[in-house]
């Protein structure tokens, strides 16, 4: 197995919603298929409609399957506590 060094990609939070989740996206497709597998994320980047729909692209083309994804994500202190752990299933 070839190691990937994990690409981190930030986006301003001040850019307009509907543009930042396409430019994420983009990103995200073109780490995909240069083979990055790992995607970092977090909730208060802000960034999971665009991450969705690339990885939603990309396993609809056959390029990858869940299983070959490594997804870490993050819960801010402020976001931390118990019941709304819950609100996201």
């Amino acid at each position: 197995m070839t190691l990937k060094p994990i690409l981190k990609i930030i986006f301003h939070l001040l850019q307009p919603p509907h543009l930042r989740s396409i430019s994420i996206q983009n990103a995200v497709e073109a780490a995909i298929a240069a083979g990055y597998r790992h995607i970092d994320t977090a909730y208060c980047y802000a960034n999971e409609v665009g991450i969705g729909k690339a990885l939603h692209a990309k396993m609809q083309q056959g390029i990858i399957k869940r299983q070959d994804m490594f997804i870490v994500s993050k819960v801010g202190v402020e976001e931390a506590r118990c019941e709304s752990s819950f609100d996201g299933f």
